[in-house]
């Protein structure tokens, strides 16, 4: 519970700042039906990522393995504890997500040209993650790389927030400013009391 409350903060402020740094900008939805269930699902396995890889740091502290021979024998042994058999499952989920994050990518490289830095972003970290989720296996989890791995799982879940919003809204910009409305409309009332005491 703990991983999906930080991962909804994290989501809701990377989305404020966003909507925030622009305060021209109206926000239509764009994504169709099954788009819409497509970026809920892959937010959900992303965060799911969280919580499988908690209890996989949480294995690595408490049972670690010398060799990764018998690491690996330890997730598939049925003398081993429970939670050791389920560290096989953040692997799994890590690649559905992998998918979501490619499907994102050819979505957004097709259809969002205003999109092609986060795009550029996002495939960097993705491949980047995806390393050193592979090397933190072969070198047996020591504490530094696991704190690497959750740094660039922050930085790649700020990123699918952000090509999400791209993905589900469009973007549609004021003619006028808001500031230049407020003060046209004092001009205008000014203008008319003027009229009234002439």
């Amino acid at each position: 519970m703990q991983t999906i409350a930080q991962t909804t903060a994290g989501a809701a402020l990377t989305l404020t700042a966003s909507w925030l740094s622009n305060r021209l900008r109206r926000f239509a939805l764009s994504a169709k039906g099954a788009e819409r269930v497509v970026i809920a699902m892959g937010l959900f396995c992303v965060m799911a990522i969280g919580m499988t890889g908690s209890l996989t740091a949480l294995d690595d502290t408490v049972f670690p393995s010398t060799t990764l021979k018998d690491a690996l024998a330890q997730d598939f042994s049925s003398n081993s504890q429970v939670l050791l058999r389920l560290r096989i499952l953040h692997p799994v989920v890590a690649a559905v997500a992998v998918l979501y994050v490619l499907w994102m990518v050819q979505r957004l490289s097709k259809n969002r040209e205003e999109s092609s830095g986060i795009l550029s972003f996002l495939t960097a970290t993705l491949l980047a993650q995806v390393a050193v989720g592979v090397l933190n296996v072969l070198l047996l989890a020591p504490v530094w790389l696991q704190l690497t791995h959750l740094l660039v799982a922050e930085i790649l879940w700020i990123l699918l927030v952000l090509a999400s919003s791209d993905l589900t809204f469009s973007d549609q910009h004021c003619n006028v400013p808001l500031s230049q409305k407020g003060t046209s409309e004092i001009t205008r009332a000014e203008a008319r009391s003027n009229r009234a005491l002439l």
